[in-house]
């Protein structure tokens, strides 16, 4: 007996059991780079993690930083911040000061009560070079504004003495 004797539930199976292909995420070594990762937010904070691999069945390898649905509870480094509103479900990961290594797999878990064991998401983030400072650098009004400060002090320095 064919064991795909049922040609529709055979196909079911192989559609669903297709990997997804991983978002590419694309950033330069020091930049702020934003992993997106949101989750539909009913009246409940789901406790989450990002990690450095793949996702497993269920919370992440290799973790970089984790909650309890309201706080941070775990940080490898400074560097990773979750600066959207996570207890509302925006649990985005921003990674400052964007290094070489922090190329390769995330994975944001949210831990969502059910038969799925919550919402994976793989990223795959990808760093190019150093990002531009000198070519088409245009100063921002901070910097103008210390800038003219300086000039200001340098020039009325000069004058008193």
């Amino acid at each position: 007996m064919d064991v795909c004797s049922g040609w529709i539930i055979c196909l079911v199976v192989s559609i669903t059991a297709l990997p997804v292909p991983a978002e590419i995420v694309k950033g330069s070594v020091n930049d702020v780079l934003n992993l997106p990762c949101k989750y539909t937010f009913e009246g409940n904070a789901y406790a989450m993690c990002w990690g450095r691999e793949d996702c497993p069945n269920s919370g992440c390898n290799n973790e970089v930083i984790k909650t309890d649905g309201q706080n941070v509870i775990l940080r490898k480094s400074d560097r990773y911040q979750l600066l959207g509103d996570v207890a509302r479900g925006d649990v985005s990961l921003t990674i400052i000061g964007v290094i070489k290594e922090d190329e390769g797999t995330y994975c944001c878990h949210v831990e969502i009560p059910g038969p799925n064991n919550g919402q994976k998401n793989n990223l795959e983030v990808k760093i190019q070079g150093v990002a531009s400072t000198t070519t088409d650098h245009h100063p921002t009004t901070t910097e103008e504004v210390v800038f003219s400060m300086r000039k200001s002090f340098i020039i009325l320095s000069s004058l008193m003495f």
